[in-house]
């Protein structure tokens, strides 16, 4: 090799490791052993904190959320002892009115326990809002899991109904 050309110190570094595996020793180290071993720590450390989320990850993917929870997510309101109640916000299929008035469907649906007695009180509304009117529905003896409710005022003047008390109370049987 010609004296005025310049090694670059890769080649020049590979050069002295294949000059001392012929000569059978160890070639100087570029990194300590220290430096080794932090950087396999850190690599350690990275991976064990990655498979941990990963692990969390997996665990929270694989809980399945509770009826409740999936009603609350649905729209539905609960009464703190088990009862769910919301105005239907799916096809309902309430009948029409002609001549005025409105009609809206209710449901309730019972988790945990029967439903029992049931009232509820609504507020008839007309188109700016104001009370034109109450009614008060009541089941008494409801066991079913799902009851759907048509609540209905025939006043011309009605626009809109709003959900004014809700009660369910259930007998324990013994």
């Amino acid at each position: 090799m010609p004296k005025d050309q310049q090694i670059d110190p890769a080649t020049s570094l590979r050069l002295q490791q294949l000059v001392a595996e012929v000569d059978g020793s160890r070639p100087a180290a570029p990194a300590s052993g220290l430096v080794r071993f932090a950087c396999f720590g850190l690599l350690c450390l990275g991976l064990g904190f990655w498979a941990g989320a990963e692990h969390a990850r997996l665990r929270w993917s694989g809980r399945q959320p509770s009826e409740r929870e999936v009603l609350a997510a649905q729209g539905w309101r609960q009464d703190g002892t088990g009862v769910f109640y919301r105005w239907c916000n799916e096809p309902c299929h309430v009948p029409r009115l002609y001549g005025g008035g409105v009609i809206k469907a209710f449901d309730v649906k019972c988790v945990d326990r029967p439903c029992g007695d049931i009232q509820m009180a609504f507020n008839v509304l007309d188109a700016k809002g104001a009370v034109l009117d109450q009614l008060t529905l009541s089941e008494r003896g409801v066991r079913g899991e799902t009851r759907r409710f048509l609540v209905e005022s025939q006043r011309p003047e009605a626009a809109s109904l709003e959900l004014r008390e809700f009660s369910a109370r259930a007998r324990v049987e013994g």
